[in-house]
This record gives structure tokens, C-alpha cells and sequence, in this order.
């Protein structure tokens, strides 16, 4: 199972690109492991920046979670084969 993940913004000063393709065994999975896979390979202080600052999105569709208690969201959040998780930075106005 293939599941393409992308950065923009400040996230790719962390990961130094704009994208990965994350392999999983299991099928399906919850957004909750995909989230572990970053915090695993660009570490936990970059997971919480993403929690705490970024808005992500399933194929299009915004994820609404409690960002106190986002593992509760995520693992509702069902990740199928194909399927492109986007990190998008925090929208500011000026």
C-alpha cells in the first residue's frame, strides 16, 4: 500500500522536499499511522508543529480534528492505497 504525503511551506525546510511515498504492509490504515511515520523519520517536535500549526488535508478534504486531542481524529481518518495526504502551512493574511 502506497500513500503519497506532501509539504509545503516551512514544512519542507524540516523534510528538504516536497513530498514521500510512504509504503505500509497493513491495509487500510488510519491517518493516526501515517502521522507516526512522519513523527518517526523528521522527528516529534516536527509532528507537533504540524498538529499545532498546519491544517491537513485527505485527497482535497480538510481534516477536522481537536488539535488538543488530534489522535482521537486521526484514527477515524481511514487512509486507502493511492491515496495523497497534503500538510499545508498556516494561512496568514496581510
Amino acid at each position: 500500500m502506497a500513500i503519497h504525503v506532501e509539504y509545503f511551506g516551512p514544512a519542507t525546510d524540516v523534510t528538504h522536499k516536497r513530498d514521500d511515498l510512504i509504503t505500509m504492509e497493513s491495509y487500510p490504515v488510519s491517518l493516526n499511522k501515517v502521522w507516526s511515520w512522519i513523527n518517526e523519520k523528521y522527528g516529534t517536535e516536527f509532528g507537533d508543529y504540524i498538529i499545532t500549526a498546519c491544517n491537513i488535508a485527505l485527497n482535497t478534504e480538510y481534516i477536522d480534528f481537536d488539535k488538543e486531542k488530534p489522535t482521537l481524529a486521526f484514527d477515524q481518518v481511514q487512509v486507502k492505497d493511492g491515496d495523497e495526504v497534503v500538510i499545508l502551512p498556516p494561512v496568514s493574511s496581510g
